[in-house]
């Protein structure tokens, strides 16, 4: 199992999946160089979400965003 930091996207699909973000991204048709640099399209954020991957928990989204 490879380094993720505590509840981040990685480490949230490592731990429901056992995927890492490279084959997560790979099987759900995702960008992983985007993801990787901390880019996150809608259309990525709706796929994970649909996958309950808490956003907020990683720090990806804020309070006020939606």
């Amino acid at each position: 199992m490879g380094k993720t930091k505590p509840n981040s996207v990685a480490d949230q699909i490592m731990k429901k999946y056992h995927w890492s973000l490279k084959a997560y991204c790979e099987q759900r048709n995702l960008s992983y160089a985007s993801l990787q640099r901390g880019f996150y399209s809608e259309r990525a954020k709706l796929i994970l979400e649909n996958d309950d991957i808490d956003l907020r928990k990683a720090g990806v989204l804020d309070d006020n965003d939606q």
